[in-house]
């Protein structure tokens, strides 16, 4: 019987046109498990280990026979008669012989590939409809009932990024074809649920300038910059910045292309000719035959790897600019990139005379440029650089100057020269820092996109073995910098990509090459990766050399004013980063303020520079700067700029760790105060593990008088807070008595304002877990302490925390009037004086008490919408995930088992990337409340729901909760 197999969305096998019955998740993850094999044998063995997720009962070998049974009923219904001929057995395993258009992703995929071929054909209207049908095909996320199983998330994953590249291509073959219009709406709700996908902004971009709107389009791509720069600190891609130069040029090749057909002519080809915007590769264009060019470049002895972007962009910018200079630090791979733009442009006809290859790292001083010129460009006429530029005035050619870094000044003096006198003269520079020539156009090469993919090809066979995932770990740690990833390739037929990524703690041992041919092309300046930063930082005065020494200290990034605080520069701060900067040793990853980064290995040269007394000054310089910096951080957090705390901290986190490891043995008062501070972070971004270990030293350093008791109080807080999040109760316990305890103590000596507010801060939170614990008289008391201080020190953040506290104790001694009357002037005070986070927790609090008093018909609904109102505008994960458990016992109660068992769905996605599950925290309410969902509601409809739940993405969570608020 003919069998059709959908994966992409919920899990369906249709048997001669019926709809077979596959049972419950397991079964079906077995199904799914199955089909990712494609046909392969999957060890009986294997199959329980990743069912059971590497834990499985004793009884797994016979459920598993009971579950294949159960899928050969649905599959083949005449198993019982016949031997298997779909799902079988072979030897120890399980396979499924499938016909081969039976499995929908198979078809999506060879669909989509037919698409992309036809637009790269310049045929948009096939590659429009085959790109339609192929999407047509998906009715949620691939493989949506193994949600949760690695197999499956690795295939969908898979899957999921082939559907985004369809998307882009149905997108641009509609734009091809000139449905303009259709595209914009498209784009615009697409950028909508995701404004961080570059690919989008540029196709709508090209589709406003296509459909005669060119300021609209200018206007998207300054929006797609801002986007960029705020949420990631960086600058846009370099296909985008390309868009923005062609339609300020009105390049016609942005203008859709018709197909070339056999008897197209080589104007009318020309006319196409490939760009970041068109449709078609370069290499389907009708060139004009212009005969054999002459080669005076060098042929490359080892292949070029993963920079076929850049060269086209570098190629793109030379057809309208004179001077390119190809930047970066050493290492980088600028010659490998000039190298082939130069290559190229002698395979396609463009430079009849040359290009010409001029090294310069032999060269001096202004004699030896010239000398070069004279050489290489094989004149025979005495004279300076004057009689050069008159021999060249006429040619049209392109000059490859590298490596000029060491003789900027007279490399640059030579191009201005030639370029002046030349007018049909290109030039394209590698060096690691600009020439500052009038009219010079500077291309900074980043480091690799896959650094995993040009170590496989330098590395020997044994290569091969690794794993691949182990491959772009140890090519990250090395900042994806192609020399060091040629040189640590070459140590692989002698250590695994394991060991050499554990020896990279001493990395510029590992990263050399003593043998003749090493890596790379070039000469000594190749040999390691030392040499080749030292020849940029010997280059440096002893100024700069000194602040980038300083400047290592950095985790991450930084900014400006972190520089100063840290590094003591003064007023050469300015001139020497910038120096620093056009030397390619510091790089702008831009945002406001403007940040910038060193790469790891450099940012390693450099703390080995550092003498030992000078790197202990700069070390507690930079702890310094992180305990100022956190030490708003605790109010910041929840006010109402917390969002922009918390995108604060997002940035610097790699600082405060940091800090962190330097301070937890050498100075544990700084290590208490900056946790303490920054302890709602970890909380509201629902980070449990690593909020846990950051807070773990704290209670065995509460009893140490040496430290502040407010430093304690608060530190012990956030251990409480933390403890509570992950649902440690015994943690949270202990902690409590240790707070309690030092409470009980009398005179803390709490002389300042501040110190008052954490004591009261301390209370409180004591306080609102003893009333959820049913000690309401205790949490009252507490409570009322707080307010005491409120009152007192005018401080209205208490005064709604501990309205909150009252209204809990309230709610948990079953009084809900005089909850509802606490919990209403806590969320008033809380707007009044911006508390963001107390308001939602109020509410939240509030809701429960009305989901305890059954009024769920509105009452509840109203105060989760507004909660989740408050963790959409601050960007609190956890909040938002309570709000929804909640909202589910909700959707419960009123008998909508089905959005029930999806809300719960929505909520494990996320719990799955972070640990955190609401449920688990609140043992009280949520927890029996929620295992009551999962006890009373059917399993079939619980699985098919949750799963669905589960399979929404961000935006489609988004639009179905508020749907279930509404």
């Amino acid at each position: 019987m003919p069998i059709d197999v959908h994966v992409l969305g919920a899990l369906r096998v249709q048997v001669d046109g019926v709809d077979a019955a596959l049972g419950g998740p397991m079964p079906r993850a077995l199904l799914s498990r199955l089909l990712i094999a494609g046909g392969d044998t999957v060890p009986a063995s294997a199959l329980i280990d990743q069912l059971w997720r590497g834990a499985p009962p004793r009884s797994a070998s016979g459920t598993l026979q009971g579950y294949v049974s159960t899928l050969r009923r649905g599959i083949e219904p005449a198993h019982g008669r016949e031997t298997p001929t779909v799902l079988v057995r072979t030897g120890a395993g399980y396979a499924l012989h499938l016909p081969d258009d039976a499995l929908d992703a198979d078809r999506f995929v060879a669909q989509a590939r037919r698409g992309h071929a036809e637009l790269a054909a310049r045929r948009p209207e096939q590659a429009r409809d085959l790109f339609a049908g192929a999407l047509a095909m998906w009715t949620g996320r691939a493989y949506a009932d193994a949600e949760g199983w690695e197999f499956a998330e690795v295939e969908a994953d898979r899957l999921e990024s082939l559907r985004a590249d369809a998307v882009d291509g149905h997108l641009a073959a509609m734009s091809a074809c000139g449905d303009q219009e259709l595209v914009i709406a498209e784009l615009t709700k697409l950028l909508r649920t995701n404004p961080l996908r570059e690919k989008w902004w540029e196709l709508l971009a090209l589709a406003q300038y296509r459909a005669g709107h060119q300021a609209e389009a200018l206007e998207s791509l300054r929006r797609a910059r801002r986007v960029v720069a705020d949420e990631l600190g960086t600058d846009p891609g370099p296909s985008l910045v390309a868009l923005h130069t062609a339609i300020l040029r009105q390049d016609p090749s942005l203008l859709p292309t018709r197909p070339i057909s056999a008897g197209t002519d080589s104007a009318a080809a020309g006319a196409g000719a490939a760009h970041p915007g068109a449709d078609g590769p370069a290499s389907d264009h009708v060139r004009i035959d212009r005969g054999t060019p002459r080669r005076h470049i060098p042929t490359a002895l080892t292949s070029f790897v993963g920079r076929d972007a850049e060269v086209a962009e570098v190629t793109a910018m030379l057809r309208t600019e004179r001077l390119v200079t190809v930047t970066g630090p050493g290492g980088i791979g600028k010659t490998r990139v000039a190298l082939a733009v130069a290559q190229g442009r002698t395979a396609d006809g463009g430079d009849t005379d040359g290009p010409w290859f001029l090294e310069f790292s032999g060269a001096h001083d202004h004699d030896a440029v010239v000398d070069t010129l004279v050489r290489v460009l094989r004149l025979t006429a005495p004279g300076g650089l004057d009689t050069v530029a008159s021999l060249l005035a006429e040619r049209e050619t392109l000059l490859v100057f590298d490596n000029c870094e060491h003789i900027a000044d007279e490399i640059a003096k030579a191009a201005l020269g030639l370029l002046t006198a030349c007018p049909r003269l290109s030039i394209l520079a590698t060096s690691r820092v600009r020439l500052g020539v009038p009219g010079e156009s500077v291309y900074v090469l980043a480091p690799l996109a896959d650094g995993a993919s040009l170590f496989a090809e330098r590395a020997p066979a044994a290569a091969g073995f690794e794993n691949r995932g182990d491959i772009i770990a140890l090519c990250d740690a090395l900042d994806n910098l192609p020399l060091a990833i040629e040189l640590a390739a070459a140590r692989n037929s002698v250590l695994s990509v394991r060991q050499l990524r554990e020896r990279l703690d001493d990395r510029f041992a590992m990263l050399r090459h003593d043998r003749r041919g090493a890596p790379g092309a070039g000469g000594d300046r190749h040999i390691s990766m030392e040499a080749a930063i030292d020849a940029s930082y010997r280059a440096l005065d002893d100024s700069q050399r000194t602040l980038f020494d300083a400047l290592s200290v950095f985790e991450g990034s930084f900014d400006f004013t972190a520089a100063e605080a840290v590094t003591g520069h003064g007023v050469r701060l300015l001139p020497d980063l910038e120096a620093l900067i056009d030397s390619s040793m510091v790089t702008v990853i831009g945002g406001d303020p403007r940040r910038y980064r060193i790469l790891e290995t450099l940012r390693q040269y450099a703390r080995e520079h550092l003498a030992a007394d000078v790197a202990a000054a700069i070390d507690t310089a930079h702890l310094e700067w992180v305990r100022e910096f956190s030490r708003p951080v605790f109010a910041g957090l929840q006010g109402p700029d917390s969002l922009g705390w918390t995108r604060r901290i997002d940035v610097e986190m790699p600082n405060i760790h940091a800090a962190l490891v330097r301070s937890r043995t050498d100075d544990p008062v700084a290590y208490l105060e900056i946790v303490g501070n920054i302890v709602w972070y970890w909380y509201r971004r629902g980070l449990i593990d690593e909020g846990v270990r950051m807070l773990d030293p704290v209670v065995a350093a509460a009893g140490d008088p040496a430290v502040p008791i407010a430093v304690r109080l608060r530190a012990l807080t956030g251990a409480m807070m933390i403890a509570y999040l992950c649902g440690d109760l015994a943690s949270l316990l202990s902690t409590m008595g240790v707070v309690d305890g030092l409470i009980a103590d009398g005179d803390l000596g709490l002389e300042t304002r501040e110190d008052r507010f954490v004591f009261a801060d301390a209370t409180l939170t004591l306080g609102n877990f003893q009333a959820g614990a049913g000690l309401v008289e205790e949490g009252s008391a507490r409570a009322r302490v707080a307010l005491e201080i409120a009152a007192s020190d005018d401080q209205g953040w208490l005064e709604t925390a501990a309205r909150m506290v009252l209204g809990a104790a309230a709610f948990r001694a079953g009084d809900h009037e005089t909850a509802g009357v606490e919990f209403t002037r806590s969320v008033e005070i809380g707007r009044e004086r911006g508390h963001d986070w107390v308001v939602g927790s109020s509410l939240w609090i509030h809701a429960k008490c009305d989901i305890a008093g059954g009024r769920i018909d509105g009452p509840a609904q109203r105060k989760l919408a507004g909660l989740v109102d408050i963790t959409r505008s601050t960007d609190d994960l956890t909040s938002w995930m309570t709000a929804i458990d909640t909202l589910a016992c909700v959707a419960f109660r009123r008998g909508d088992h089905a959005t029930a068992a999806r809300l719960l769905g929505v909520v494990a996605r996320h719990t799955e990337r972070t640990g955190y599950r609401p449920d688990a925290m609140d043992i009280v309410d949520l927890g029996p409340w929620v295992a009551q969902i999962r006890d009373e509601v059917d399993d079939d409809v619980f699985a098919e729901h949750h799963a669905i739940g589960r399979a929404l993405t961000d935006a489609e969570a988004d639009d179905f909760v508020a749907a279930c608020l509404s």
